[in-house]
């Protein structure tokens, strides 16, 4: 199993297991990022300024990459959720997910993913369109 896949199980398990609310008693939880150097939204940051100040988007790929997963875990996973997205596009999505990791660089950015997943439910996609 790659380590996208793994990412992709450990999100759907996690909403499988009770929704969001799956932590310990402290309300701490471990979750894996896109890699082992790409795990805060400080880095996730640092990976946009490279893109945008040396046209290298690698680094921003991976986080794209992994966001695509979660989300495809919540699609599949989510009660009454054909699409979480709820037709904003990708590139709105990793627009707001570069505005909170600009506001909250010291989280994790699976913590991230799960923020924006909060701010998506209201507006998601609930069947499929006819």
């Amino acid at each position: 199993m790659n380590k996208w896949t793994i990412a992709a199980l450990t999100a759907a398990l996690t909403f499988a297991a009770g929704g969001l609310q799956a932590a310990d008693a402290d309300g701490y939880y471990y979750s894996l990022a896109p890699s082992p150097d790409k795990q805060s939204c400080g880095s996730f940051n640092a990976a946009v300024a490279k893109g945008e100040n040396q046209s290298d988007w690698r680094d921003w790929n991976q986080f794209k990459t992994y966001t695509n997963g979660f989300l495809t875990a919540v699609n599949w996973q989510m009660e009454n959720t054909y699409d979480i997205e709820g037709g904003k596009g990708r590139d709105a999505i990793m627009g707001w997910l570069q505005k909170y990791c600009a506001e909250n660089p010291l989280d994790n950015y699976p913590k991230a993913n799960v923020e924006l997943v909060d701010e998506l439910m209201p507006t998601r996609t609930q069947t499929k369109p006819k």
